[in-house]
């Protein structure tokens, strides 16, 4: 893929073990790093959908780093 990631989750059954989280639908992807992703999320091409996006449906972007071990 053009930035370097891949889809770890897509949807699928989840069970809340913890806490209050009201998720109904997940996508999950990895990056080799934060940079192509801040890439990724960050393109010319994209920006006028974040607004779109963000006025049209209730959600949440996380982002977390991490490592492979």
């Amino acid at each position: 893929m053009q930035y370097g990631e891949r889809y770890l989750t897509i949807g699928g059954a989840a069970r809340l073990v913890e806490r209050d989280l009201k998720l109904r639908r997940r996508v999950s992807l990895a990056f080799p790093d934060m940079n192509p992703l801040k890439a990724f999320y960050f393109y010319a091409e994209y920006t006028p959908m974040i607004a779109i996006l963000l006025r049209a449906a209730k959600g949440s972007v996380v982002t977390i780093e991490g490592y492979l071990p």
